[in-house]
């Protein structure tokens, strides 16, 4: 087991989903050249996951520049041969970083081999990540007023966006109160990851956060 590469994809690739798992679980398997060699079978029962969802996450770990893919010609029955980019992974920030001060052009694709992609929830375009000046609540409103939902930020507003759907006005409240609480942009990134997972809930995007919080060692 490479330690030190599965502690890279952890610390540094951004992906969240099924493409970090399969590339944290290809880090485990790898050898001191960072090489794997797993069945497609053996990474169905490792990562919990079909045969096609563990083919279009390795499709995206080849498109951002960390995994390479020596596949056998066709009717031969062997494995794929996978190798993880370290340099790639390395020259990427720490996930963490984002918690303390980073800018949100912090991922930057060029730090990345190959023709990458920027991954879309952390794309440098500011106003996917601007903050927000949150609607003042006033208890004392009518009935109506109370329960009109709070302006979320841009960034989490293009999450229920992309999902096809809008924030209940308790869901919204409760969201604009985590905002103020840890910020948009770590509320934003476990929205991205509740999406993945078709769960853009207001309780569920907390629980994300909260591990979050706990991974980069907050209080």
């Amino acid at each position: 087991m490479a330690a030190s590469l599965v502690g890279l994809v952890i610390r540094r690739y951004p992906r969240t989903g099924s493409a970090k798992w399969v590339l944290v679980t290809l880090a485990d398997f790898a050898n001191e050249h960072d090489l794997a060699w797993p069945s497609l079978a053996t990474l169905e029962r490792c990562c919990c996951m079909s045969r096609s969802t563990v083919a279009r996450a390795v499709s995206v770990c080849e498109s951002d520049g960390v995994l390479s893919v020596q596949r056998p010609p066709r009717g031969v029955r062997t494995s794929s041969r996978y190798t993880l980019n370290r340099a790639a992974l390395a020259a990427l920030p720490k996930l963490t970083d984002r918690l303390h001060g980073a800018t949100s052009d912090w991922f930057d694709s060029d730090n990345l081999t190959g023709s990458a992609t920027p991954l879309h929830r952390f794309d440098s375009d500011a106003s996917l990540v601007a903050p927000r000046d949150p609607i003042p609540y006033d208890p004392s409103g009518t009935p109506q007023e109370r329960e009109a939902p709070e302006a979320l930020s841009s960034a989490l507003q293009a999450v229920f966006t992309q999902a096809g759907k809008q924030p209940s006005a308790r869901d919204a409240r409760k969201l604009a109160a985590l905002e103020r609480t840890h910020g948009s942009e770590i509320v934003t990134e476990a929205a991205w990851e509740a999406f993945e997972v078709d769960k853009v809930r207001a309780d569920y995007i907390a629980g994300i956060v909260r591990n979050l919080l706990a991974d980069a060692g907050a209080s």
